[in-house]
């Protein structure tokens, strides 16, 4: 749990302080998103889909045998 913090953390930081890129060279990648989520929800990853709409939608399969997706905002980080 600990090391899940600061992963989550240390990841936030390189975000939050990476220097200004050019439009579209910020975007988070699909290992990043899966990570996120990863750490979010402790569960087994299906799946990654890029949508339309700026977000990948993460599929994961968490313990109570529930699928659940997530979407994550390849801009900002955020996960919903």
């Amino acid at each position: 749990m600990l090391r899940s913090t600061i992963t989550t953390l240390l990841l936030a930081a390189a975000l939050l302080c990476a220097p200004p890129a050019a439009a579209g060279d910020h975007l988070l990648t699909r290992e990043q998103a899966v990570e996120l989520v990863q750490q979010r929800t402790s569960g087994r990853i299906l799946g990654v889909d890029t949508a339309n709409d700026g977000e990948f939608r993460v599929r994961v399969l968490v313990r109570q045998g529930e699928v659940r997706v997530f979407r994550v905002n390849r801009e900002t980080g955020r996960v919903r």
